[in-house]
């Protein structure tokens, strides 16, 4: 099924938020962690959502829309989950993180499946994907340590 160009937009805000949702939730579990090599590779993870932002938000101009601002009511939920889990536990942070993480490989998922995007858009949507994979891998990693 192919969407309209303002679904498409919606849809490409809908990543977009959730970008920067995984952004601030990033940046929150580092104020929690130690200095080390977790924190070394959770920074990495955060800039690499950082510049998914700035080309989601090229992607929804591109589309004819208006880029969301801010994170919404996912990004909310975030941070009181990985602010809570930071008072537990490293540990319990790499969990939140990890899931975070599987909520946006199903949602770029989705995208991939219903919105009506240029080649390049979707070549995004699919490296996206791949990221998103790698980053559960290393929380994988993390966690295992």
């Amino acid at each position: 099924m192919q969407m309209n160009t303002s679904e498409t937009v919606s849809q490409l805000n809908s990543l977009l938020r959730g970008e920067l949702s995984a952004v601030e939730t990033y940046q929150q579990a580092l104020s929690s962690l130690s200095a080390s090599e977790t924190s070394s590779k959770i920074r990495t993870m955060c800039a690499d959502h950082e510049s998914a932002v700035s080309q989601l938000r090229q992607q929804v101009h591109e589309h004819g829309g208006e880029p969301a601002e801010g994170s919404g009511a996912w990004g909310i939920w975030a941070k009181l989950v990985t602010g809570t889990a930071a008072a537990i536990s490293e540990g319990t942070v790499l969990k939140a993180l990890k899931e975070g993480e599987e909520h946006g490989v199903k949602e770029y998922e989705e995208t991939k499946q219903t919105v009506n995007v240029s080649p390049f858009a979707l070549g995004f949507l699919e490296a996206r994907l791949t990221k998103q994979r790698e980053n559960i891998q290393a929380l994988n990693g993390l966690m295992a340590q």
